[in-house]
C-alpha cells in the first residue's frame, strides 16, 4: 500500500493485495468418501484513490478506480457462485467560492462485472437489485448475462457558511445494474434521491439562549421506473 501527499497538492492512497487459494477437507455421509474441494479460488484486489486539491479556495477534484480479478475456471462450482472481474471507477469534484461560503460538488461513475451467466444471476438477483420482481417492467432478469454495467452520478450545492441562513440541494442517482459489492459498497441500486434544506441559525446569546436554530428538511426518492 502506498499513502501520501506530494507539494504540488495532489493526495495519492493506494492498496493492492492478492489472496491464495483455499480448500476444504469434507466428508460425505452416504459414501463414507473424504475429499479436499476448493472453496475460494486467489484473488487479487486494487483500489487507487488520488484527489488534487487547487489554490486559493482549494477547490478538488479526485478518482476511485477499484478492481478486483478472481481466477475462477468457467463451469466450475465456484465459477457459478462467483463474479470473475469486478471493475469500477469514478470522478468527484469541488469548487468552493465566496471565501469558501459555498460549495458546488458532484459525482460519476460507472462499474462493470463479468463472470459465468449463474454468478451475473446471483448478482442481478440480489438485495441491492432485484431484476426478478414480477411488479416493474424498467427491469428485468436474464438469464443469460455474462455481464453487468451500470452507472451513478451526483450533484449537490450548499451554503455551509455564514451568520444567519444554511442551505443545500443535492441529486444523486445509482442505475438498477450499478454494482460494486465485489470491491465496495452499495446497499441499494435502481435509485434517484433528492434533498434539500433551509436553515436559520442565531449563534449570538440573547436573553435566556445560548443558540439557536430553526430548519426545513425535504428528502424523496424515486426508481428508475418514476415509482415513488
Amino acid at each position: 500500500k502506498i499513502t501520501g501527499r506530494l507539494p504540488s497538492g495532489l493526495s495519492v492512497g493506494g492498496l493492492a493485495a492478492v489472496t491464495d487459494r483455499e480448500d476444504a477437507q469434507t466428508f460425505r455421509i452416504d459414501g463414507g468418501v473424504r475429499e479436499r474441494i476448493q472453496i475460494a479460488p486467489v484473488t487479487g484486489f486494487g483500489v487507487l484513490r488520488l484527489q488534487q486539491e487547487f489554490a486559493p479556495s482549494a477547490p478538488t477534484v479526485g478518482t476511485s478506480p477499484t478492481g478486483l480479478r478472481r481466477d475462477v475456471e468457467a463451469g466450475t462450482p465456484l465459477g457459478n457462485l462467483l463474479v470473475r472481474d469486478a471493475y469500477a471507477g469514478g470522478v468527484d469534484w469541488t469548487l468552493r467560492f465566496g471565501n469558501g461560503d459555498y460549495i458546488l460538488g458532484g459525482s460519476a461513475g460507472l462499474s462493470h462485472v463479468a463472470g459465468d451467466a449463474a454468478a451475473i444471476a446471483l448478482v442481478q438477483q440480489s438485495s441491492p437489485h432485484y431484476l426478478q420482481r414480477p411488479d416493474q417492467d424498467h427491469v428485468s432478469f436474464g438469464p443469460t448475462r455474462t455481464a453487468l454495467t451500470g452507472y451513478m452520478g451526483g450533484l449537490f450545492f450548499e451554503k455551509n457558511s455564514g451568520r444567519h441562513w444554511l442551505y443545500s440541494a443535492e441529486l444523486f442517482a445509482e442505475s438498477p445494474l450499478f454494482e460494486i459489492n465485489d470491491v465496495g459498497r452499495i446497499g441499494t441500486a435502481d435509485d434517484i434521491d433528492a434533498f434539500a434544506s433551509l436553515r436559520y441559525r442565531e449563534n449570538q446569546p440573547r436573553g435566556p439562549f445560548q443558540n439557536y436554530q430553526l430548519a426545513m428538511y425535504g428528502f424523496s426518492g424515486w426508481n428508475f421506473g418514476g415509482i415513488l
